[in-house]
């Protein structure tokens, strides 16, 4: 469980900060095409990744069965929610340089 919770853990801040300093950058109006394409596989990688995350929850729920750890259902569902808002966050980037590119 632990190792499963530092690798996802790390997965999400490592993903977290370059979408962050992807949804800095400006629009290129002339490169739309490979912004979205850059969009498009990063989505693609966080949505492979929901297996990692669906295992430490597996583990999570193994962990809770044998002991009452409130921290580990705060902690994975605090992973769980991160995730989401990756795939939320990636959505709306791939929709806006689609939308551009149509323009």
């Amino acid at each position: 469980y632990e190792d499963d919770l530092d690798s996802v853990t790390s997965w999400i801040d490592e993903t977290e900060n370059r979408l962050k300093m992807e949804a800095e950058l400006k629009i290129d109006l002339l490169d739309t095409a490979g912004q979205l394409s850059k969009a498009e596989a990063e989505h693609s990688l966080i949505e492979e990744n929901k297996r990692s995350v669906d295992q430490l929850l597996e583990r999570s729920n193994i962990v809770l069965q044998h002991h009452a750890e409130p921290k580990v259902s705060t902690t994975v569902v605090e992973q769980s929610t991160r995730y989401q808002a990756l795939l939320a966050a990636s959505k709306r980037t791939k929709s806006r340089f689609s939308q551009f590119q149509k323009d």
